[in-house]
């Protein structure tokens, strides 16, 4: 029994050496840092940690510094004095003090962590208060704290650690010293400082304040040191000091013979040093002595000696990735870090995952295929190997070989390569599932493989195998792909049909199937279904709430020692059922997996399960309810493993295989890394950009580690902020946990170490964060700092300050405001009812206004035989007239506020169509000798408005400006033109308006002065309204009137040109332009009927027509219109005109207004008042209509007026009337006895002019010479014009005029009895009384005496 135990004992030993062997690893393993993680350089040459545990690495470019995920460098810049003073960084040591210092071919430097920059430490060399050299070898620190710098031109002591306090040693001037070269410094346990140079060791003694210098060298005795040139000094656990030698191996010194014990690299000795030229040495945590050389490490045993070497592994990426070792640290982890010259960093940790890795290997026996399968333990304790395309593979674990099992095309060999499941059964039997071979057994005995085909007949490819168990009875249950589960008989030489339940699909597949004592689980893809052998029953794991089964894809099932139940499934996780309480927990990836689909279950002995994913290994601590896990940062081969392949061999070892090989590993070897690494924050971004300390932007005076309070602008809202968990074991496999307090209420769990926040808004927060290690132990802290967004100056104290005062002043306002619009309201109210009423009141005036206006016209009419009435009824008519205007102004005002006037726009000539108005106050600006003038730049300026809205507009404002303008003052109505716009404007020398009047100006029935004006107070509200109809503007300025000068008041119409800012429907569609010949021949809209124009004459006398027409076209059109009735005499002008008629004398005088030189209105007035052309009729032509026009126009004389374009028909008819109006007083007068002007109407000129004529005839009526030469004369007429005239006026000539007039003055004495016939023929002129009676009775139709008789009667 005793051997037995010893046999299984050895053979045990011997698995784990071999399977250590077998792996092909080495036992100490990296992982490496190089540039393509950020480090500056690959020649690694010193590194350290400093205070606060980030490791800080010293290149030949560049300083380093590794958070574990990143890398800062800090390189030389010339223009940056706060730069490190060299990239050739040599040492590295943190001191005692927390300050880290490092040392350049170039200088000595001193970190500042606060501002993040370095301080130039002084080298002199001629100088004693300085660094003896700038070359800096080494650097460290004794129990004083005294610091002490190996340099090319000897030692220095910074006693106390400063500066101000340096000592030398072994320093020349030259610098060419017996010891000028130190290369290392260690002081020992009692205190000594062991100095190595280039040309000896050196031990300094302090005694008396003063060191004792004793020199070690090589003189070729027995005993002495192995070489001068000193590269490392290290004293171990044990209080040994060893020295290495730049060529001659390492030395240990015996303190107690002063002698020194050689230990070389000898050639073909695998337990020698790998190499003589030994750089550097440090102790690990075990107390051995890692040894870095020119051709790897050497780790040396101090006890026994005893010594492994490692060195660079093509094919091992864990090896050292480069021989040539330069510096060699121990971390506080207690990790191993490599710099190497040519392969950057190397790490070793002290925590192992003992994970044995198997592969594929061309070079040495392995496995034939990656892709594993299953695993199966035979009675040997051999491990076989199923794979997916290489058949079995036999590990045989006292040859430490591999034997392959494939199909050779032989009967008695494997079916198929693609092994899905493997199972040895009580017998010894290896039974191996197989894709497209059916199921194969193996007899270990004869070693020949047998096959069942499970295949229906109509296949012909062997159904798969997915699973295989075997129970208490010895029956395998087999899982085929397409055709169900199959049972054997106890002899397992044949198959029967196995049927799941009937609640079970046709088409479910079983993917497990796995026997525990009395049950059988099988795993299928519609859940779990439980068989107990003994009472031939089937069980479901059912959903609690509808009592239905779990319908999950099952890959694996096992039930623990405690009876658990815990099932793999496809992406849902992995399910725990405990058959106690009868219920379920599902875990998954939020629970700590590191994947839901789970692809193999183990049980440990210590009652963990070791879960296999497809993402990674699991170890669930079921009394912690945590999972921890392993990924290819841990050693394993891949993170995905493969269904089935997962085994527990009889000595407790597992075995997870994947598409990489395998792995194997006991539990309980698995090392956790416990110690608690501390967070720091290390930078912090703005817009993804790192905030430099002291910048322009002053939000960072000291290193964002250091502080304790960030304060942000408002616009510095978007930030990150990057922080390290200072755990350099395996750092990939940290993770973080942060939140913002203030701003979120759950932590932010991440693998990156950076936190971003954007727009984040003002506020006091806290930023908290913390983190796991590798083996997911929590920081040793959670890092904090308190966070401060200002708020935008919108957001201050004194902004909502300001904001009451706004709200207060805006609440006021709006309160005065509804108050105001309340009074507004009620205004506009009373306008509106004001406006009402006078419209209502204006539609009622209107009406009987009309009847007034008609039977008046009609009156007028009628009394023109009365000259007397006719003056009296002159007023009424024009006051109706007025009123007339007024009523239509107020009604286009209350359409215009309602926004139901209409623009009727057309293209015209602005500067004729305002001179015509202008002209239209001539007679007003004569009257009250105002200086009334005119202005434009241009002749012509084409703009689009409404002429007939346009012109109550201008006629409004010049209105107020002769209203308001005393006599003798001035009146300019100017038309400027300039970009886009055109303005006329009206400027008057009035009284001014009163300031306190002007802003009210346009309101509606506002009058500045109502007390001394008449009207509605809605002329210029009106204008306005028409203006901005056009899209225009209407302003004004004004001055009022003082004592010393006039006021001055001027208004501004500005119209745009063009015509894109008017709607379509503002346009006239048919328009005709008045000035064009082509639009006097449109269609008659009144044909009246007219009876053939008799003339007076009985010989058909051909009137004389003088035509006055700028416009060739229409004056032609004119003349050939009425050259077959009328002898039609032109002028192109009105000055030509009035020529033309004081020398013709023409029956009928038309004339346009708008003319050059002298415009119509001018040569009517002349006209009129010149006692030669008095008595014509003249005919007015214009374009405009309005009632001021026409005023004027018969203001100023004129008999007709007729709006162009006009209609011929209407021309000709007031030409007839005209004419026949003449002849009719010209019948009267000839029939009148008494010649007083109140009996006929004529003008005040012919009233004057006859008076004139009548006066000189009654002056000589009793002189019978008195002729027509003397009349001539009197008058100071010539004769043919006095003919003329007197012809027109009475259609006498002169003679028979005279002689009218002394028959006339006989009649009237015969009635008085005056005397005889013959007496007052003689007093009247006649010689002859004979001749007197005949004439008599030729006027009268009777003689004097019948005369006198009828008078008596």
């Amino acid at each position: 029994m005793y051997l037995n135990i010893l046999k299984y004992l050895h053979c045990a030993i011997l698995f784990v050496g071999l399977t250590l062997s077998a792996n092909a690893q080495q036992s100490i393993l990296f992982d490496h840092l190089g540039i393509e993680k950020g480090l500056s350089q690959t020649s690694v040459l010193s590194i350290t940690q400093d205070k606060n545990g980030f490791m800080w690495f010293g290149t030949r470019y560049g300083l380093n510094r590794y958070d574990g995920y990143n890398i800062k460098v800090y390189q030389y810049a010339e223009a940056d004095t706060t730069s490190v003073s060299n990239n050739y960084i040599t040492c590295l040591f943190s001191d005692s003090r927390k300050k880290l210092w490092v040392g350049t071919s170039g200088g000595l430097n001193l970190y500042n962590e606060k501002v993040d920059n370095f301080e130039r430490v002084s080298t002199q060399p001629k100088n004693p208060r300085g660094i003896s050299s700038h070359v800096i070898n080494c650097i460290t620190e004794d129990k004083k704290g005294n610091i002490w710098i190996g340099t090319l031109n000897g030692l220095n002591l910074l006693v106390g650690g400063k500066q101000s306090q340096i000592k030398r040693f072994f320093d020349t001037k030259s610098g060419n010293g017996p010891f000028h070269n130190i290369r290392s410094i260690v002081e020992d346990h009692l205190g000594n400082i062991w100095a190595g140079s280039s040309n000896g060791l050196l031990k300094m003694t302090l005694k008396n304040e003063k060191y004792q210098i004793k020199i070690f060298q090589n003189s070729g005795n027995l005993g002495d040191i192995s070489e001068n040139y000193i590269s490392n000094i290290i004293e171990d656990k044990r209080q040994q000091l060893w020295i290495s030698t730049q060529s001659k191996g390492l030395n240990l010194f015996s303190p107690t013979t002063q002698n020194f014990k050689s230990f070389k690299h000898i050639p073909k000795d695998p337990k020698s040093l790998v190499s003589n030229t030994i750089r550097n040495m440090v102790l690990d945590d075990g107390g051995k002595l890692w040894i870095g050389t020119l051709d790897g490490i050497s780790i040396m045993d101090p006890q026994d000696f005893s010594i492994k070497n490692l060195q660079f592994d093509p094919d091992s990426k864990k090896s050292l990735s480069q021989n040539s070792v330069h510096r060699l640290y121990k971390d506080q982890n207690g990790s191993i870090w490599v710099g190497t010259y040519f392969g950057g960093i190397n790490i070793n940790y002290p925590y192992t995952t003992a994970f044995n890795i198997y592969s594929k290997n061309k070079s040495k026996s392995s496995i034939n295929n990656n892709v594993i399968s299953g695993f199966a333990e035979d009675a040997n304790k051999n491990l076989w190997i199923g794979t997916e395309g290489g058949g079995l593979s036999y590990f045989d674990i006292a040859t430490q070989t591999f034997t392959a099992f494939q199909n050779t095309g032989k009967l008695n060999s494997l079916r198929s390569n693609l092994v899905k499941k493997i199972l040895f059964d009580r017998t010894g039997k290896l039974w191996v599932g197989t894709h497209s071979g059916g199921l194969n057994v193996y007899d270990p005995r004869d070693k020949t493989f047998k096959n069942f085909n499970f295949s229906a007949p109509n296949e012909d490819v062997p159904d798969e195998i997915i699973a295989l168990a075997e129970d208490n009875n010895g029956k395998l249950y087999v899982a085929t792909q397409r055709n169900g589960i199959k049972i054997s008989n106890k002899a397992k030489t044949a198959f029967f049909d196995f049927d799941l339940p009937k609640n079970y699909p046709k088409d479910v597949k079983i993917k497990s199937i796995t026997k525990s004592d009395d049950r059988i689980y099988f795993g299928t893809t519609n859940g779990l279904c439980i068989y107990n052998q003994s009472r031939k029953e089937f069980y479901s794991l059912d959903n609690r709430n509808n009592k239905l089964p779990i319908a999950y894809y099952v890959n694996c099932v096992l039930e623990t020692k405690n009876k658990d139940i815990y099932i793999g499934t496809f992406n849902n996780g992995l399910v725990r059922y405990d058959q106690k309480m009868d219920k379920t927990v599902v875990y998954t990836i939020k629970s700590g997996l590191p994947n839901n689909n789970i692809l193999g279950i183990l049980e440990d002995d210590k009652a963990n399960l070791w879960i296999s994913t497809a993402n990674g290994l699991s170890m669930f601590d079921k009394k912690k309810n945590a999972f921890k896990n392993y990924t290819i940062a841990d050693g394993l081969p891949g993170n995905e493993f493969n269904t089935n392949a997962f085994f527990k061999s009889s000595s407790g070892e597992m075995f997870f295989g994947g598409y990489n090989g395998f792995i194997s590993f006991y539990p309980d070897h698995i090392q956790t890394n416990s110690r608690a690494a501390k967070l720091i924050l290390t930078d912090l971004k703005l817009d993804n950009r790192s905030v430099k300390i002291n910048d322009d932007d002053g939000l960072l005076n000291q290193n964002v580690s250091l502080l304790d309070k960030l304060v942000l602008a408002n616009d510095q809202n978007t930030f990150s902020l990057d922080f390290a968990l200072l755990n350099f074991i395996k750092p990939e496999k940290n993770r973080y946990a942060y939140k913002l307090d203030g701003f979120e209420k759950n932590w932010n769990f991440a693998t990156i170490p950076s936190a971003s926040y954007t727009n984040l808004p003002p506020g006091s927060y806290t930023f908290l964060v913390k983190g796991t290690n590798n083996d997911g132990v929590f920081s040793a802290n959670i890092e904090k700092i308190k966070i401060v967004v200002k708020p935008p100056f919108y957001r201050t104290w004194w902004a909502y300050l300001l904001y009451f005062c706004v709200a207060t002043g805006m609440l006021f306002i709006l309160v005065r405001y509804l108050l105001i619009r309340a009074v507004l309201k009620k205004e506009k109210e009373v306008n509106e009812h004001k406006l009402e009423f006078f419209t209502n009141i204006s539609h009622e005036i209107r009406t009987p206004l009309t009847l007034i206006v008609g039977p008046l016209d009609k009156l007028i009419a009628n009394s023109k035989d009365n000259p007397g009435l006719n003056q009296e009824l002159q007023p009424i008519k024009n006051n109706a007239d007025r009123l007339m205007t007024l009523v239509t102004e107020l009604l286009d005002f209350r359409k215009a506020e309602s926004g139901k006037m209409d623009l009727h726009v057309s293209p015209g000539n602005l500067v004729k169509f305002c001179r015509e108005i202008f002209m239209a106050f001539q007679n007003l600006a004569i009257a009250k000798q105002i200086d009334y003038s005119f202005q434009s730049e241009k002749q012509e300026i084409e703009l689009y408005f409404d002429k007939v809205q346009m012109e109550k507009v201008l006629f409004n404002l010049l209105s107020n400006a002769f209203k308001f303008t005393p006599n003798g003052r001035k009146i300019q109505l100017i038309i400027e033109e300039s970009d886009r716009w055109v303005t006329f404007k009206i400027c008057d020398e009035g009284k001014g308006i009163p300031l306190e009047n002007q802003s009210n100006l346009f309101k509606n029935f506002f009058q500045a002065n109502s007390t001394t004006t008449i009207g509605t107070g809605l002329g210029l509200s009106f204008s306005k309204s028409i203006v901005e109809l056009h899209q225009g503007k209407i302003t004004f300025h004004s001055r009022p009137d003082t004592n010393d000068r006039a006021g001055y008041t001027c208004f501004s119409v500005s119209l745009k040109t063009g015509k894109a800012h008017f709607k379509p429907s503002d346009f006239i569609a048919d328009y005709v332009y008045y000035d064009d010949a082509v639009n006097y021949n449109l269609p008659e809209t009144i044909e009246p009927k007219l009876e053939e124009t008799v003339f007076i004459n009985k010989g058909q006398k051909k009137y004389s027509i003088l035509l006055v027409e700028d416009n060739d076209d229409v004056r032609a059109f004119i003349k050939n219109s009425l050259d077959a009735n009328y002898n039609i005499y032109e002028s192109e002008n009105g000055l030509k005109g009035l020529d033309s008629a004081i020398e013709l004398i023409p029956d009928l005088i038309i004339s346009d207004v708008m003319m050059p030189i002298m415009d119509g209105l001018g040569l009517c007035r002349k006209l009129k008042t010149d006692e030669r052309t008095s008595h014509i009729p003249v005919i007015l032509l214009t374009a405009r209509s309005a009632y001021v026009h026409q005023v004027n126009g018969f203001e100023n004389g004129a008999d007709a007026y007729i709006v162009k374009p006009f209609n011929l028909r209407i021309l000709e008819l007031n030409i007839h009337n005209l004419l026949n109006a003449r002849e009719t007083i010209k019948r009267k007068f000839a029939q009148v006895i008494t010649l007083e002007p109140k009996n006929m109407v004529i003008n005040s000129t012919e009233l004057n002019f006859l008076n004139k004529i009548i006066q000189i005839i009654e002056d000589h009526i009793a002189d019978p010479e008195f002729d027509v030469p003397t009349l001539s004369a009197a008058i100071g007429m010539s004769q043919p014009v006095l003919y003329k005239k007197i012809r027109a006026l009475t259609d006498l000539s002169v003679n028979d005029f005279i002689k009218s007039l002394r028959i006339k003055r006989a009649a009237q004495l015969l009635k008085q009895n005056a005397g005889n016939i013959a007496e007052i023929a003689y007093a009247v002129g006649f010689n002859d009384r004979k001749y007197f009676s005949l004439e008599f009775k030729k006027h009268f139709g009777k003689t004097p005496s019948e005369f006198i008789q009828e008078e008596k009667i």
